[in-house]
């Protein structure tokens, strides 16, 4: 019996509609994968795509609070904290940190500079308390690469104001500095860090001095995790614009860890 080519065509139909079906499952599985590997939502000029928690090494918990530094004794805007990320104690050095900056089109309205870039570095917490240890103005490196952030913590209706310290030695995809931060851009969207400062042998909660890694009341020591803080900030070739970073517009960046 001979099918007629009226008679194929239904079908060939109903097949290329069903492996068109299945690809966009298999899309919608890999999207859904993605946005499940943990992050949060901030306000300001930078943010995090809205997900949930990661699992297994670490966990990211989105953070919603402007990040300063030190210059001269002023407070200076310098960015904005993405994320917590709370990783097991002997694992902090066996992380990867990748994030991808997920809403490029609204870059012409934020940045209003064709040479600005997002850079993007791990601070952990070293005492509570406004960091007060740059007491000269920052030289244009410095400027740039704020070595010492204040990062305001918030869990559960509770805040904390901590000093956070910079990977500096921190490696990554080809776009990270000599000083660890990871710089993205309407070109580069995405990257990774791998964080290279080990934990300290014993940890201790934060207090008002101090200058080793330490512990903040969001993350108990129950918990036997250490806290590191994603930050993204703005720069432009003549450093940190003041001004910028909080107000317009929103950049948005997903933030995803897992063992390397």
């Amino acid at each position: 019996m001979e099918l007629s080519a009226a008679g194929v065509r239904p079908a060939r139909r109903r097949r290329r509609a069903l492996a068109l079906a299945l690809v966009a499952l298999a899309l919608a599985a890999t999207v859904a994968a993605f946005a499940l590997g943990g992050t949060g939502s901030t306000g300001a000029k930078i943010e995090a795509v809205a997900g949930s928690t990661s699992a297994g090494v670490a966990e990211i918990v989105p953070l919603n609070s402007k990040v300063t530094r030190s210059n001269g004794g002023a407070q200076l805007q310098a960015g904005v904290a993405l994320d917590r990320i709370a990783v097991a104690e002997s694992e902090a050095n066996n992380i990867q940190v990748l994030v991808a900056w997920t809403n490029v089109k609204e870059a012409a309205n934020v940045l209003r500079n064709p040479n600005a870039q997002i850079s993007v570095g791990l601070y952990h917490p070293i005492h509570t308390g406004a960091c007060t240890s740059s007491n000269e103005k920052l030289g244009k490196e410095d400027n740039v690469v704020a070595p010492e952030v204040t990062i305001t913590d918030e869990w559960e209706a509770k805040k904390q104001t901590l000093c956070g310290k910079l990977d500096e030695g921190a490696k990554g995809s080809a776009s990270v500095s000599e000083k660890g931060k990871l710089l993205l851009g309407t070109k580069l969207i995405s990257g990774f860090i791998d964080p290279q400062e080990a934990g300290p042998g014993s940890l201790a909660e934060c207090e008002a001095t101090g200058t080793k890694w330490c512990e903040p009341e969001s993350v108990p020591a129950s918990a036997h995790q250490l806290a590191l803080y994603l930050v993204a900030s703005i720069v432009t070739p003549g450093g940190i614009p003041q001004g910028q970073q909080p107000e317009g517009t929103s950049l948005e960046f997903f933030a995803r860890a897992r063992r390397r």
